[in-house]
């Protein structure tokens, strides 16, 4: 009974002796060999440990009973794991969170955690999959459970998992949000304030529930850079328009952006008493917007303020909204890059524009839907140009007053004229253009003006499609047609150059 010294496997052997006895000795000598190599086997790894190579990479904490240290970069190399990404946690980048990971049993590792008070806890890693682990601290403190996924995984156990809930304060802190295996990776049940530099990775999706929104205020920052693979998704839980508010932004920063985006169902209300409702409202603040739609909005697509401005505007889509596709002043419309972005298919089909000032020397592009101007007079102050093709429709009673050092330029071509009209065909529907200024840069070439002459620009002066008070005017190939009163009025001191 020589084979009785493999302890581990004495109720197996045993069990076989007694069978083995029956055979020939020949054929038992060469089964217990064959017993003791296959034991022998099994004594190499007898307890199936996970290894440190499986938890290499970069794990990002998603979901604790602390979640304002959530979203938390670590870094795992060798047996332990070093901060990358502190998010909003107060640790630092280089912090040693995970020290002495040591394969315990089937896919755990005991390790030392570290504490917000600088302190190691015992603690249980837990390897769920490839791309999961849960941890367990042995410690009452709040993060004392918590779960991470690996950086970049895509698909793993994406029919379970869950989206995570954000904290109405979580961007109070710097926060980045990272994507996850699940279709939807992040809730939000509230406005929430942004006070802090806020990042959205690539292929994220967040869903707002009913009424909720996001501020950018004080210090605050948004950036949401996806790419053409991998868009970034803010939408309602559920898909209606006007479902949540929308986002609000008032800060100067250059990391306001919004790069290969949808943002869809929102214009619910204002985000912050008492302003005009929109998917995007610009208060004062800067915005880099590229490649980006927005849909399914209660309100205008974007709202923007004179003091606001676009640092740059590429290539976007604002469709289905109720409203027009964007009301912002004049200053604001030269920002756009033309023909380049898409503003069809709203409810409204215009740009609605503002009568704030035009107090900088801007020229204005052709868009693919025509300039709505609300039923006031804008106030020309320093040169306006537009570009061949725009159009500028007009509320009634509103008009263009040209004065200070005010300019006005309407440079159409044969192919492309500058068309200023009313909102309805009709004599009279808008006030007109009115000039004082000696600019040579007060021209209109190629213009079709129509529908003019329900009042004077400023009192109490003749009613006429064009009014040329004192100034200088050059004026060619143009029409003015269907007007109240005169087509073009001239005073005796006027300096008039007509060209056919």
């Amino acid at each position: 009974m020589a084979l009785n010294f493999i302890h581990p496997y004495d109720l197996t052997i045993s069990s076989l002796m007694k069978t083995l006895l029956h055979f020939p000795s020949r054929l038992f000598l060469l089964l217990g060999l064959s017993v003791l190599l296959v034991t022998s086997c099994k004594i190499e790894d007898p307890t199936g440990e996970a290894k440190l190579s499986d938890l290499s990479g970069t794990w990002v904490r998603i979901q604790s009973n602390n979640p304002s240290s959530d979203f938390m970069v670590v870094e795992v190399t060798g047996d332990r794991g070093v901060v990358t990404n502190p998010s909003g946690s107060g640790y630092s980048v280089g912090d040693v969170k995970w020290q002495n990971l040591t394969p315990s049993g089937d896919n755990t590792f005991d390790y030392g955690e570290l504490g917000s008070d600088g302190n190691y806890y015992d603690a249980v890693l837990t390897l769920l999959n490839d791309s999961t682990i849960d941890i367990d601290v042995a410690n009452s403190g709040a993060g004392n459970t918590q779960r991470w996924v690996k950086e970049g995984t895509q698909g793993t156990g994406a029919a379970n998992q869950q989206p995570i809930t954000l904290d109405c304060n979580a961007f109070t802190s710097d926060i980045t949000l990272t994507n996850s295996a699940a279709a939807v990776d992040y809730i939000i049940t509230c406005v929430m304030d942004v006070t802090a530099d806020v990042v959205i990775e690539p292929g994220v999706v967040i869903e707002v529930e009913e009424n909720g929104g996001i501020g950018v205020y004080d210090a605050g920052t948004f950036k949401a850079v996806g790419t053409a693979t991998q868009p970034i998704v803010i939408r309602g839980t559920n898909a209606v328009a006007g479902f949540w508010r929308g986002i609000h932004i008032e800060t100067n920063s250059i990391n306001n952006q919004l790069e290969h985006v949808t943002i869809s169902d929102a214009g619910s209300n204002y985000v912050y008493c008492c302003n005009e409702v929109g998917t995007i409202f610009l208060k004062d603040g800067k915005l880099s917007i590229k490649n980006t739609t927005l849909r399914n909005g209660a309100g205008y697509g974007i709202v923007a303020r004179s003091a606001a401005t676009f640092e740059a505007f590429e290539a976007n889509t604002i469709t289905t909204h109720e409203q027009e596709a964007m009301y912002l002043p004049l200053l604001r419309a030269a920002e756009l890059d033309g023909l380049g972005s898409d503003y069809t298919g709203n409810d409204e089909d215009f740009i609605l524009i503002s009568d704030a000032d035009v107090n900088e020397e801007i020229t204005v592009p052709e868009t693919n839907v025509p300039y709505l101007v609300e039923g006031n007079v804008v106030d020309i102050i320093e040169p306006l140009a537009f570009d061949p093709g725009a159009e500028l429709v007009f509320k009634e009673n509103g008009g263009l007053g040209v004065y200070d050092d005010g300019a006005l330029a309407l440079n159409g071509t044969a192919a492309k004229p500058v068309v200023l009209r009313g909102e309805q065909a009709l004599k009279g529907f808008w006030r007109g253009i009115h000039i004082e200024t000696n600019s040579s840069r007060n021209v209109m070439t190629y213009a079709e003006i129509s529908d003019a002459g329900s009042n004077y620009i400023y009192c109490c002066n003749p009613l006429a499609t064009v009014f040329l008070k004192g100034g200088r005017l050059e004026i060619s190939n143009s029409t003015l047609s269907n007007g109240a009163e005169y087509g073009l009025y001239a005073n005796t001191d006027a300096n008039l150059a007509v060209y056919s």
